[in-house]
């Protein structure tokens, strides 16, 4: 469960309202409400510290129990939800950046941030409370994650001072972002998995010219801050683009589809209708698994043999991605 804050946003009305966010089997995203009706900033959020404790810990309590807390960020929702695991006895993990220490070390180099200015920057950016809370932390939490950056224990020891020292090597992890390439983009596609089989009927269902043309795909939930809708439109509105490829949709549950999900679906359906065009070369695949969309993108990227030729593109969408990971796993695989 990942939790995160309900507002109303206009761009995107209803999207970032609702309660809950189904993201998968097995995993949801869980909105809790506070503040007013709009997007609040980070610094503005500091105002609603026991406000947010509050909603969180009712929440924790009805969709608990929770066997393990992993906590991300120096900020306001840390330091709520890490007084309510304590208080309820889960352990915690916190991913140790040195941040403020290197926002302010930056600052001070820059000249932006000097003895003068300094006040009125912790005013908005609680500096000095952010870097106690990194400490305490440091020193409460059951186990830290680290990023995998050259350097980055070397950085933490000039930071964070003696503090770091103090910390056991068994509680240490280094956890990779990203994905593992191992040669991904030149290693042969395996025959006959069931994602590539489900391709394959697919594509041989679309009328006989479109058979053996490349695939243009993309990997997203059916979300409308995915921007499938769009691109399903700039695909299908140009001549050149939709002649030369079939355009492959994974993601989404199409039997039982969330009501987000359903209109996603329904945006989709009335660009086939606006460009009817669109029909003949559009596969909607659904969700599949995690182990299933690498061999996809080996067939888009390599080619089925009389079905769908080499040479695939992916695309990208979203209208904000804080972290592209089937846009990894397209460039590992040679897309």
């Amino acid at each position: 469960v990942t939790f995160t804050r309900a507002f109303e946003d206009p761009s995107f009305p209803g999207l970032y309202s609702s309660a809950e966010e189904p993201v998968g089997r097995g995993s949801r995203i869980e909105r809790l409400r506070f503040g007013p009706e709009r997007y609040l900033s980070t610094p503005e959020q500091w105002a609603y510290r026991p406000e947010i404790e509050a909603e969180f810990a009712r929440s924790i309590a009805r969709h608990g129990p929770f066997d393990v807390a992993h906590l991300r960020f120096a900020d306001v929702g840390t330091f709520a939800a890490a007084r309510v695991f304590r208080r309820l006895g889960i352990p915690v993990v916190f991913t140790l950046a040195p941040d403020p220490h290197s926002v302010l070390r930056d600052g001070e180099a820059s000249g932006q941030l000097d003895r003068t200015s300094f006040p009125a920057a912790d005013l908005e950016h609680r500096y000095v409370f952010r870097a106690w809370l990194v400490d305490w932390l440091l020193r409460e939490a059951d186990a830290l994650a680290v990023l995998p950056r050259p350097g980055i224990e070397r950085e933490l020891r000039e930071l964070l001072g003696p503090s770091f020292d103090t910390v056991r090597p068994e509680r240490l992890w280094t956890i990779p972002e990203g994905i593992a390439v191992d040669g991904a983009a030149e290693r042969p596609m395996a025959p006959g998995g069931a994602a590539v089989r489900t391709l394959e009927r697919a594509v041989a269902a679309l009328p006989e010219r479109r058979r053996g043309l490349p695939l243009l795909l993309t990997v997203a939930r059916l979300n409308r801050v995915k921007g499938i809708p769009q691109l399903v439109e700039a695909w299908a509105g140009d001549a050149e683009l939709r002649e030369g490829f079939n355009l492959v949709v994974v993601g989404g549950d199409l039997e039982r589809p969330t009501g987000e999900e359903r209109l996603v679906l329904q945006e989709v359906e009335a660009v086939c209708k606006r460009l009817p065009a669109a029909r003949s070369g559009l596969v909607l695949l659904g969700h599949r698994s995690h182990d299933e969309v690498p061999q996809l993108l080996r067939a888009a990227a390599h080619g089925i043999p009389g079905v769908v030729a080499p040479g695939g593109v992916y695309a990208c969408p979203s209208r904000k991605e804080e972290f592209g990971l089937a846009l990894l796993e397209a460039l590992g695989a040679g897309l």
